[in-house]
C-alpha cells in the first residue's frame, strides 16, 4: 500500500511536471512564433529595401559605365581633330593659294583681253568714248 501511494503520488507529481512543463513549451512556442513573425517582417523590409539599394547600384554603375565610354569617344575624337586640324589648315591653305593664283591669271588674262581690245580700236579708229 505504501508502495502504491507512493506510485501515486509520484505519478500524481510526474502529471504535474508533465503539465506545466508543457503549459511552458506551449507559452514558448508561441514566443517563438511570434519572434518569428518579427524577424520574417523585418527580414522581408531588409529584403526589400536590398532590392531596391542594389537596383539604384546597378543602375549608377550602368550610367558611370555609359559616360566613361562617352568620355573615351571624346577623348578620341578630341585627340584625332587636334591631329587633323593642321591638316586641314595645311590643305585649306593650298586652295587658297591655288584659287589666288588662278585670280591673279584671270586678271593677267583680262588685262591682256583689255589691251587687245584697245590696241584693235585703235587700230581700227574706234575711238573709245562716244
Amino acid at each position: 500500500e505504501k508502495e502504491e501511494g507512493e506510485n501515486q503520488s509520484d505519478l500524481a507529481f510526474l502529471k504535474q511536471n508533465f503539465a506545466n512543463l508543457k503549459s511552458e513549451m506551449e507559452k514558448q512556442s508561441k514566443a517563438a512564433s511570434k519572434l518569428e513573425g518579427k524577424i520574417a517582417i523585418m527580414n522581408g523590409g531588409l529584403e526589400s529595401k536590398h532590392t531596391e539599394l542594389f537596383s539604384r547600384l546597378r543602375e549608377a554603375y550602368e550610367k558611370h559605365a555609359e559616360a566613361l565610354s562617352q568620355l573615351q569617344s571624346f577623348k578620341l575624337l578630341s585627340e584625332s581633330e587636334r591631329l587633323a586640324g593642321p591638316q586641314r589648315i595645311h590643305l585649306l591653305q593650298a586652295d587658297l593659294d591655288q584659287e589666288k593664283e588662278k585670280e591673279k591669271e584671270m586678271q593677267r588674262k583680262y588685262a591682256e583681253l583689255m589691251n587687245q581690245v584697245q590696241d584693235s580700236r585703235a587700230k581700227v579708229g574706234v575711238n573709245g568714248t562716244s
